[in-house]
């Protein structure tokens, strides 16, 4: 099981609850959904600029047992509607699978013994570095709730403790696209930039260790920004 799925929907996860935050600031008119046009003669410009913490680990057992660990942390700066002041916003996350095959039949459905996944919204217990130098989580208290093989549901409280160090250089990358059709015309100018880390890190539920002889994939820091500017004439 060279990829893991609860992973990349950790992943997924956080960049989509990054793009759900109010980046949207309107001029010329109300209404219309985030970041899209509400009517004629609207102009929106949407922002959002974040830093990012990510980290995984995997093992695999003798008698088969693929463990997965995902951990990771985000701060957003967003702009509200109107004159708000920008916005702060914090997040972290943790994914936990642990999955086996039939012996009978090794290339079937997989088998899920544990599936845990929770998220929660920070106000503290988070530092992040702009430079991608040091990003560190303390005594994050993070709910996380899923299932086992027979579908009962499980809930617990899963403590985080994480200090990400960035090594090596720093890559960087742009993106920038334009369209217009008519009266409507889109622009979009976004920067990323990306790092690896070594990182220290314990998730412990009160009586499970859960990252205890596992090794860790990867570990990295990243920041990103997203500007658009959307407007909709008659």
């Amino acid at each position: 099981m060279k990829t893991s799925l609860l992973r990349l929907a950790a992943v997924v996860g956080l960049s989509i609850g990054a793009l759900a935050l109010p980046t949207t600031v309107f001029a010329g008119g109300g209404g219309g959904s985030l970041c899209g046009p509400g009517g004629s003669g609207q102009v929106m410009n949407c922002h959002f600029s974040g830093l990012f913490a990510q980290a995984e680990y995997r093992a695999v057992s003798s008698d088969n047992i693929y463990t997965d660990v995902a951990i990771g942390a985000m701060n957003g700066r967003s702009l509200e509607a109107g004159s708000v002041p920008p916005d702060n916003q914090s997040s972290a996350y943790i994914s936990i699978s642990k999955v086996t095959s039939d012996p009978a039949n090794p290339y079937g459905k997989p088998i899920v013994l544990v599936s845990l996944w929770g998220s929660i919204p920070l106000t503290s217990g988070l530092s992040m570095d702009k430079n991608l130098s040091t990003a560190r989580l303390e005594s994050v208290q993070i709910p996380v709730s899923g299932f086992d093989e027979n579908g009962a549901v499980d809930s617990r409280i899963v403590t985080v403790n994480a200090t990400w160090t960035g090594i090596g250089d720093i890559s960087h990358s742009t993106f920038t696209y334009s369209f217009r059709s008519g009266g409507y015309m889109y622009r979009e100018r976004s920067k990323s930039a990306f790092r690896n880390a070594a990182v220290s890190t314990s998730a412990f539920d009160g009586s499970t260790e859960w990252l205890s002889g596992l090794d860790l994939v990867f570990a990295n820091l990243q920041s990103a920004s997203d500007a658009t500017l959307t407007i909709s004439r008659a």
